[in-house]
């Protein structure tokens, strides 16, 4: 696809910032992902498809937005922790 708007940057946008560039662009906003993140709440981590693809107008792009939080390690088939170690 030759013709289209291009997907803008959009990581260390926050969420309306980065709905309202879609717009600018001719494009909306899909699917809102949220995950832990050291980032800010509500900045974008990243956007699918990524920044520079082409599509036609009025598509969506879906959003991969931070939670405030930090994520927690996987602990599944981890040992436990013995007592009385440190």
């Amino acid at each position: 696809m030759a013709a289209g708007p291009r997907v803008p940057a959009l990581a260390g946008l926050t969420r309306e910032a980065a709905s309202s560039a879609l717009a600018a662009a001719g494009l909306r906003t899909g699917k809102i992902t949220q995950s832990c993140s050291e980032l800010p709440g509500g900045q974008v981590i990243s956007s699918k498809p990524g920044a520079g693809a082409r599509l036609a107008p009025g598509r969506t792009v879906s959003l991969l937005v931070a939670q405030q939080g930090a994520r927690v390690p996987p602990v599944v088939g981890s040992p436990a922790p013995r007592r009385g170690v440190r």
